[in-house]
């Protein structure tokens, strides 16, 4: 009898200081925007009676949170999209000085006077002066677009290295999800700090590409990267629930680069026009812009 009662009132504090444990814990991360808070789940123990914390639940709208990543990748592709053209917008701003239609209109004039009068010398000289101003602002601008192009083309290899390394991070933490999980299985199932980390990789994911993702029952998960016209075999699989990560790679076709292409682990190449979203989509809108 008094055995049973020293059992009682010890799971009963062991309760309650993973209670507490769990209460500090939202408390010191109240201004951390990625931690979700927590709250203590309590079983009774059948036979002896007492309590224990079974489970530690992650107080979360999964719902809100897909909406939240979704709206991320759409805000990124904008925002990277908008800094590139804004790159490009003081050198084709029609507000101060000459613009080009001055240049066009001043070709067009000088061609004129010349057919009118094709022996007078000044009007000649004065004609290809014109053209040789016009085709000058026309190369310059020509050379700028090419330079503005390769640098989004040289930012492309630095997204997809980016995309690999967040995807090899969350094939690990699968594998530390099922590790934590086994092991904390009898005593409150507390790792859900890993959980945490998981979404904060997917919001830095979310940062690049647009993704699909599904939580098993342990919480790892399984990534695409998906698009609005993406099919059953349309999406390219980046993460795994079992621990796997695909890796990608750019082909660059300097010739032609809208033919370039990000070829996925099993060797099938996707155009970039397929990636509309995130900072990939904004390179791949702005290689078709310019």
């Amino acid at each position: 009898m008094i055995g049973n009662s020293f059992s009682i009132l010890y799971s009963a504090l062991l309760s309650d200081l993973k209670s507490i444990d769990i209460r500090n814990r939202n408390i010191s991360n109240a201004n951390n925007p990625h931690y979700v808070k927590e709250e203590s789940v309590l079983e009774t123990l059948g036979g002896v009676g007492g309590v224990i914390v079974s489970n530690n639940r992650r107080i979360s709208d999964e719902i809100t949170q897909r909406q939240l990543l979704e709206a991320q990748t759409r805000y990124e592709a904008f925002n990277e999209l908008n800094g590139l053209i804004e790159t490009l917008a003081p050198y084709f701003e029609e507000t101060g000085g000459a613009t080009l239609e001055d240049y066009v209109n001043n070709f067009f004039q000088a061609l004129q006077d010349f057919l009118r009068e094709p022996t007078n010398q000044a009007a000649k000289e004065n004609l290809l002066t014109k053209a040789d101003s016009l085709a000058k602002l026309i190369n310059d601008r020509y050379s700028l677009l090419n330079r503005l192009e390769n640098e989004v083309l040289n930012r492309i290899p630095n997204a997809i290295g980016e995309i690999n390394k967040i995807a090899e991070r969350l094939a690990r933490l699968n594998k530390e999800i099922a590790f934590e999980y086994s092991r904390t299985y009898g005593e409150s199932k507390d790792y859900k700090y890993l959980l945490d980390q998981r979404d904060q990789l997917l919001s830095q994911l979310a940062q690049y590409v647009n993704i699909s993702y599904n939580f098993d029952s342990l919480g790892r998960v399984e990534v695409s990267i998906v698009e609005g016209e993406s099919t059953a075999s349309g999406y390219i699989q980046l993460v795994s629930a079992d621990g796997k990560a695909s890796s990608l790679d750019f082909v660059k076709d300097g010739t032609n680069p809208l033919n370039s292409v990000v070829v996925d682990q099993n060797g099938t190449a996707w155009k970039l026009s397929f990636f509309k979203n995130g900072r990939l989509g904004a390179y791949s809108q702005a290689i078709e812009f310019y």
